[in-house]
């Protein structure tokens, strides 16, 4: 199998749901100037702010690694590791949850270039990911 021990994707898919919901609750009931906002741009504002979430966490995943890990420069391009695995998982979740929300909010947040980004950062992920694993398997 191609992720073994790490099919991390559906628990990172439900986590950023629910973030997604949580915060939108939550920003309704405690923040004024939030509730007066047109529904529209409720769902788009609490939308960027599990993407920015998603980055951060991504962004210091990748920071970690490129800072601790010594293995990275024996191999630049294609590498992995347990962190990078769990990060992997966590893009594919995301990625997931956010396709998912287009097409749930599809009159507010639908657009085909975010399709597109989507698309190609899985198949990136996917390609680094696989790649890896052969060559583990060769070795």
């Amino acid at each position: 199998m191609i992720y073994d021990q790490n099919y991390q994707i559906i628990p990172f898919f439900f986590l950023f749901t629910i973030i997604f919901s949580s915060s939108l609750r939550l920003f309704q009931k405690y923040w004024k100037e939030f509730r007066n906002l047109d529904p529209h741009v409720q769902i788009q504002f609490v939308s960027r702010v599990v993407s920015c979430i998603n980055a951060l966490v991504i962004t210091l995943a990748a920071a970690y690694v490129l800072l601790t890990d010594d293995k990275l420069y024996a191999n630049k391009l294609v590498y992995t590791s347990p962190i990078l695995t769990i990060a992997y998982n966590l893009v594919f979740g995301y990625l997931l949850y956010d396709f998912l929300c287009m097409l749930w909010y599809r009159n507010i947040l639908f657009d085909w270039q975010f399709v597109l980004h989507h698309l190609v950062s899985c198949i990136a992920c996917f390609i680094s990911t696989v790649s890896e694993f052969k060559k583990k398997e060769k070795n």
